[in-house]
């Protein structure tokens, strides 16, 4: 178990890179989520209790359609915030003709202690890492720890680097459960809605996970028609990723 001191450490980077770095100047979504760490701030500071980073503490949030529990006695290991693209393609340019999805490519960022001592402002993370310009830009000074894609038709999450590898698992979705009303839509709130919550569970092939939750998400989802659209396309999006063992 580890101390707060993660929050000093997720602030740190940005400030640093930004002498004159003041919240309020920050997007919508961004300035939410100061605000909320400002307010967790002043909790700890005012409690002789201080929060403890233990993972398999960290509960699951609640889906608007709640999502199946996990099986058996699965616990939360590691949690990551998703930021990349969904991905998809279009047969044709007709009005009638809709997007079909091929997968997405995400860089994952390792924030399990956050989610164990501060819940309220993670959620409001993905909204926050979706308003960057760029799916390759670090999302609020987080170092990258992993990567989300597809082999073929099927996810697969690499969790960690080669200091610190936290597991692997390739899935299939178990359910689905569309995103609440007001999650953000696309980056300054320009988008067609942020793609479904999702429980995933292992396939078969996996290394120290066995089902991975999407919650929070954050854009991603395709226009209603292929109207205008490329044959291929890419919609960017942020999401929380919850790995259980």
């Amino acid at each position: 178990m580890r101390s707060y001191a993660w929050i000093l450490l997720a602030t740190s980077a940005i400030v640093g890179a930004q002498p004159a770095f003041d919240p309020r100047s920050c997007p919508g979504q961004t300035l939410k989520y100061f605000e909320s760490l400002g307010k967790r701030f002043a909790r700890i500071r005012g409690s002789r209790r201080m929060p403890t980073c233990n993972p398999p503490d960290i509960k699951l949030p609640v889906a608007p359609t709640p999502l199946p529990e996990p099986e058996g006695n699965l616990l939360v290991s590691h949690v990551s915030l998703g930021r990349g693209t969904q991905n998809y393609t279009c047969a044709d340019s007709a009005e009638t003709t809709k997007p079909v999805a091929i997968g997405a490519l995400a860089s994952l960022h390792n924030v399990t202690c956050m989610a164990a001592t501060a819940p309220d402002s993670i959620a409001l993370l993905p909204g926050s890492a979706l308003e960057q310009d760029s799916a390759e830009q670090r999302p609020l000074g987080l170092l990258a720890a992993g990567e989300h894609f597809f082999v073929g038709s099927t996810p697969r999450f690499n969790v960690g680097n080669e200091k610190d590898f936290f597991g692997s698992i390739e899935c299939k979705k178990e359910a689905s459960s569309p995103a609440p009303a007001g999650a953000p839509s696309g980056q300054r709130g320009q988008g067609h809605g942020a793609v479904a919550w999702l429980k995933l569970s292992d396939n078969g092939v996996n290394d120290g996970f066995q089902e991975v939750y999407r919650i929070h998400t954050a854009g991603g989802s395709p226009p209603p028609t292929c109207a205008g659209m490329p044959p291929s396309f890419e919609v960017q999006y942020a999401a929380l990723y919850y790995f259980l063992n």
